[in-house]
């Protein structure tokens, strides 16, 4: 898997999929997750808990995930352009992207370059969270209950205010109006 990353992402073979997001209360839908999945030609299809921890264990991840929010950010500004409906789109981090590379920036960058509303993308940090569990699962782990999050992403704008936070730190920022 991590020696093929290069040509997976560069021949098409990892794909990009949107599972709606549909509010309970209103039935309607508010958003995408954007989610990834790998058709090797030689091997076969391979869900993300067959090439996920070891892109994190091989410390490629962060090209993937560029890879998914390059290409969302595309989509989005295609559709926008189109005058097409759009509502928000998530994308899920791992917490490696943090550490391997400015992600924040990236997404900051991929956003600018695309022209993009802000608030058309969302970030998730679920990924290491949906693996944990199903790694719990395929070894004879109990299955009584889980909690993997809120289903609801953050902001790149949220995120910054967080990281400030954290940091203690200013993070030069620029917005635009809302759309």
């Amino acid at each position: 898997v991590a020696s093929k990353l290069d040509d997976a992402l560069e021949k098409g073979w990892i794909k990009i999929y949107f599972q709606p997001v549909v509010r309970s209360i209103t039935e309607k839908l508010c958003g995408f997750e954007s989610l990834v999945r790998w058709i090797d030609p030689e091997i076969g299809f391979l869900g993300p808990e067959l090439f996920i921890s070891t892109l994190e264990k091989n410390r490629l991840i962060q090209k993937l995930d560029c890879f998914v929010v390059e290409n969302v950010c595309r989509l989005i500004h295609e559709r926008v352009k189109q005058g097409l409906p759009m509502v928000p789109v998530s994308v899920n981090f791992s917490r490696l992207d943090f550490i391997m590379c400015d992600m924040l920036g990236f997404v900051e960058d991929a956003v600018k370059r695309y022209d993009i509303p802000r608030d058309y993308i969302n970030i998730e940090d679920l990924i290491s969270a949906h693996i944990l569990a199903l790694e719990y699962l395929f070894n004879g782990g109990n299955t009584n209950f889980f909690n993997l999050g809120t289903n609801e992403g953050n902001s790149v704008k949220e995120v910054f205010d967080a990281c400030q936070k954290v940091l203690n730190k200013n993070i030069n920022v620029s917005t635009k109006e809302r759309r």
